[in-house]
This record gives C-alpha cells, structure tokens and sequence, in this order.
C-alpha cells in the first residue's frame, strides 16, 4: 500500500509536452515499409476520393501512415488537423512539426506522431503551441528523401484538448 502511494506522488500527474518529443524521436521522420511489407490501409479508398481530408482524433494514426508512406497519392489534396508545434532538429525557419502523441498501452509508450508543416509566418509560434491547421498537402526535398509536407493556408491557435492523446483503432 505504501509503494504505490509514493508512486502516486512521485509520478507526474501532467501530460506529456514538447519536450518529451526530444526524448523520444519524431514518429514522421522514419523510413517507410520495407517493400515487401503488407501494411493494412483502410482508409485509403476514402481519403483518395476526398476533397477535405479531416484529421480527427479517431483516425489520426491511420492518416498520418497514409501521409508518411504513400504522400504521392494525396499530393494536392487539402487536410485540417489539429496538433502541438514541435520543431525538430535541421528544419528550416518557415518549417514546424504538428504532432500528437500516440498511446498504445499507457503513456509510458506514447510516441509523437505529426506531420511536417510550412507557413511564412513559422516561427510565430513557439514550441507546445496548440494549433488547428488547414492547408495543401505537398512535397518536401530534404537533403537526400522527399517527404510530405503541409502548406499551411490558416490557422489559428486553440488549447491544449482536454485529452491530448490519440490512440490507434483498436481491431
């Protein structure tokens, strides 16, 4: 009984920040599949026909993978989404991150998932900023990879959700 209740006081009781991003990698900066990788795409028909991709807390995970893996097949399409501004290293002044973390388990697993933004007007906005973006989903050269990457057309700054964490669909 007394273990867990020091636990309980010495554990943080707040949510996961920017800061953490730093510890933990930046999920949209990994390599893609392997080629030979089936990976289940389920809203890939959907997104393809729309117009207007949403990112909601549902389907965040599987966006994101759409847009980190296969970014040729939504190239021009719109996308709103909501996320904390997170600057990782090498990006450029106009250049930020717009992640979520991601709980599989519990949030000792979470992992920050966004996906790279780009606006004139970047470095308006300091690192843990809430945003909600809307914008045009294009291509990034850097240095030796293309990536996806989101030209902001407007945003505007709200707070932190009530529950800042995504989780993946559960199947």
């Amino acid at each position: 009984f007394f273990a867990l209740l020091a636990l309980a006081f010495l554990l943080p009781n707040n949510s996961l920040d920017v800061n953490m991003v730093n510890m933990k990698g930046l999920n949209s900066q990994l390599n893609g599949p392997a080629a030979d990788y089936q990976m289940s795409r389920p809203l890939a028909a959907k997104l393809r026909q729309a117009s207007l991709i949403t990112v909601t807390d549902s389907d965040y995970t599987e966006i994101m993978n759409e847009l980190q893996f296969f970014s040729p097949d939504y190239l021009g399409k719109e996308i709103t989404m909501t996320g904390f501004v997170f600057r990782p290293p090498g990006v450029a002044q106009n250049q930020f991150s717009l992640v979520r973390y991601v709980i599989v388990c519990c949030t000792a697993d979470a992992l920050p998932y966004g996906a790279l933004c780009e606006h004139k007007e970047a470095a308006k906005y300091k690192d843990g900023t809430w945003l909600s973006i809307r914008g045009v989903i294009q291509e990034n050269k850097a240095a030796d990879k293309i990536e996806p990457v989101i030209k902001i057309t407007s945003w505007q700054q709200v707070p932190e959700p009530k529950n800042p964490y995504v989780f993946p669909p559960s199947e």
